[in-house]
């Protein structure tokens, strides 16, 4: 990537990170943007968020599809601060990193505690 789509993913993943807490969505729960990738052409912002459950919000699908519908607010919210001919088209997608390596943690956890057992 392109030090130039970098620096302007850094700027998509601050004012995201701020517009997105902002909506009035009743679908949009605890969400975190966690990477911004860009195009080289800057045309496209590939969006990856981190959705935490809370109550009333348990459905991850139900608030990316919030997120994929807001698309055109977000981009106008984060249209002004960029400086650039276009604002980049955002599409999310569920970053399932932190769930993974939360799983792996327990996994390891769980078998050092039997190791424990049989000792």
């Amino acid at each position: 990537m392109a030090k130039r789509a970098e620096r302007v993913g850094v700027r998509i993943k601050q004012d995201l990170a701020s517009a997105i807490p902002q909506m009035k969505n009743p679908d949009i729960g605890f969400v975190t943007v966690t990477k911004v990738i860009l195009s080289d052409d800057l045309s496209l912002a590939k969006v990856y968020v981190s959705i935490l459950p809370i109550r009333g919000h348990e459905d991850k699908e139900v608030c990316l599809n919030a997120l994929t519908h807001s698309a055109g607010y977000l981009q106008s919210k984060i249209g002004s601060s960029l400086r650039t001919k276009q604002i980049p088209a955002l599409k999310f997608y569920l970053d399932k990193s932190i769930e993974t390596s939360a799983r792996i943690s327990t996994l390891i956890k769980e078998a050092r505690d039997s190791d424990g057992d049989h000792q």
